[in-house]
């Protein structure tokens, strides 16, 4: 079976990083967590991408499409 690769995004507030203890453990899953500010998400997700645009900015679905092509994500936990 293979992994998911599920993004959490913005991944450092306190839902995404209970999602993170979650389902990190888990054998069907691989976690990315993202962010548009450097916080503690950084520091706790294994597979960080940092820089994504704020969700108001003109060039945020562009970049989220690039980011779910290169890193093949299945699904995105919005929190």
């Amino acid at each position: 079976m293979e992994k998911k690769n599920i993004l959490i995004f913005p991944c450092g507030s306190e839902p995404g990083l209970e999602i993170c203890r979650s389902l990190k453990y888990s054998k069907h899953f691989e976690i990315f967590g993202g962010s548009s500010v450097d916080n503690h998400g950084k520091f706790v997700y294994k597979n960080y991408i940092g820089n994504i645009p704020f969700i108001d900015e003109e060039n945020f679905i562009v970049e989220l499409k690039e980011i779910i092509k290169n890193y093949h994500i299945n699904a995105i936990y919005p929190t």
